[in-house]
């Protein structure tokens, strides 16, 4: 998809582990310093060293899209935020509905899938305190 969505897109990285390893994958993430966006939509095994990786991307000015998930940006089937989707160095995306004209010619609306849920996808998070420092959203 992001090939179709980027026609000016000069290189496309695919990262992959045999074992599905965070680790190893979060690893090979930040040591390439030259890649600025990373995307995913697969789970990952919470653990101190992925949280450090997640840490050192956004230390070295890398971004991590994270895909919300169907279960709702904040409530999954297992009641609980799929990490790292509410993670404070992730950025939650997805969980939205665009509709166009009917040629798809133009933009009329988006809104948030989130089923009555609030807050939405790639805004605040229920369970991470703001940084010190920082001045929560009302």
């Amino acid at each position: 998809m992001v090939v179709s969505m980027a026609p000016g897109l000069i290189r496309l990285y695919v990262f992959e582990d045999t074992l599905a390893n965070t680790d190893h994958i979060l690893q090979s993430m930040v040591a390439n310093i030259q890649i600025k966006q990373f995307s995913s939509s697969w789970a990952m095994t919470q653990d101190s060293a992925a949280e450090g990786y997640l840490m050192e991307m956004a230390t070295q000015g890398q971004s991590f899209f994270m895909a919300a998930g169907d279960g709702d940006a904040y409530v999954s089937s297992c009641g609980a935020i799929p990490w790292p989707s509410d993670d404070l160095y992730v950025t939650s995306v997805g969980g939205s509905e665009l509709v166009m004209t009917n040629n798809g010619a133009a933009y009329v609306s988006e809104s948030v899938w989130n089923s009555g849920y609030q807050p939405a996808s790639g805004h605040g998070s229920r369970t991470a305190r703001a940084p010190i420092g920082a001045a929560a959203a009302a």
